[in-house]
């Protein structure tokens, strides 16, 4: 089984995200949400998913923290980071603690799509 956690504090977000990555056609796929960084954290600690695709900017802990948090304690985990003000800065540093993808709000379904799918496999 495949499993995506979606972390985003934007609950329409997370339900169209949902919905993009439900009607990929992966079969036994379960996607998880997180409405923040830290609760992400947790979920990923405790379900150990494939896949993160999380918001940047969000309270408590951001996507970036997220990041950052999960390769201090040694996870691998493949990473989407999404933001909607993407510069040189944050794709560096991104790229740095290992995201395979950041991609710019409002962020084309089909492109998340086949970020997601890729990586996946």
């Amino acid at each position: 089984m495949k499993v995506i956690l979606i972390v985003d504090d934007d609950a329409p977000v997370r339900r169209s995200l949902r919905r993009a990555l439900m009607g990929a056609g992966v079969e036994d796929l379960l996607l998880l949400e997180a409405e923040n960084g830290l609760e992400g954290l947790e979920m990923a600690r405790a379900r150990n998913p494939d896949v993160i695709v999380s918001d940047w900017n969000m309270p408590i802990l951001d996507g970036l923290e997220l990041l950052h948090a999960l390769r201090r304690e040694g996870r691998t985990t493949r990473f989407v980071l999404v933001t909607g003000f993407p510069t040189d800065d944050t794709r560096r540093a991104a790229a740095d603690l290992g995201a395979d993808a950041v991609l710019e709000k409002p962020v084309p379904v089909d492109e998340l799509v086949r970020a997601v799918m890729g990586i996946l496999g």
